[in-house]
């Protein structure tokens, strides 16, 4: 029987609360304060990529675009 690798693409999210003027300003600060890492266990079988989208959300729960 054949052996295969499979790559399995994830998902995952940091939600990082700011202060600031703008949207634009928001995503700066956060991206500032981001700390995404694995642990070393996790390190072992999963790669952690780079920031791919943003979604900012304002006080009142709604979604800002720029």
């Amino acid at each position: 029987m054949a052996k295969f690798q499979v790559i399995l693409q994830y998902d995952a999210c940091e939600t990082i609360e700011v202060e600031a003027d703008d949207a634009e300003q928001a995503r700066e600060l956060a991206a500032d304060k981001a700390k995404a890492h694995l642990c070393y266990h996790c390190s072992q079988s999963l790669d952690l990529g780079d920031v791919f989208g943003e979604i900012v959300i304002d006080e009142n729960g709604r979604e800002v675009t720029s």
